[in-house]
């Protein structure tokens, strides 16, 4: 199973106080959402989660892993930034390689028949 997912998942069902709202808002079937929780808690081995049919509460333990998922997702969708924002700067630096290149491969080719055409 996906940790990173499951961790969005766990962070989602904490937001929402709900494992519905939760599979609502991220596309996912609330059994799905459920997999993903237990998951986790079967990872860590333990409870991040006190649930009853009403209500969800988080322990402690909840809180701090809580605390952990948000910073490293939040690093991983700001190193995404980053590495989009680095593309973004290339494209223009290389479409301008593209049309040098272009360029100089076709005053190149011209040479080159120009030169076929002196030996003749």
């Amino acid at each position: 199973m996906d940790k990173l997912q499951a961790m969005r998942v766990f962070c989602r069902v904490h937001e929402a106080e709900s494992f519905k709202l939760a599979s609502d808002s991220l596309g996912i079937s609330r059994p799905m959402v459920t997999r993903y929780v237990n998951f986790i808690e079967e990872e860590l081995g333990t409870k991040l989660l006190q649930r009853n049919t009403r209500n969800i509460s988080i322990t402690y333990a909840g809180r701090k892993y809580y605390q952990h998922c948000v910073a490293i997702l939040d690093a991983i969708e700001e190193a995404e930034r980053a590495r989009l924002a680095a593309i973004e700067k290339l494209i223009p630096a290389l479409e301008q390689n593209n049309i040098e290149v272009v360029k100089h491969g076709l005053a190149a080719g011209a040479n080159v028949n120009a030169k076929d055409e002196d030996e003749w």
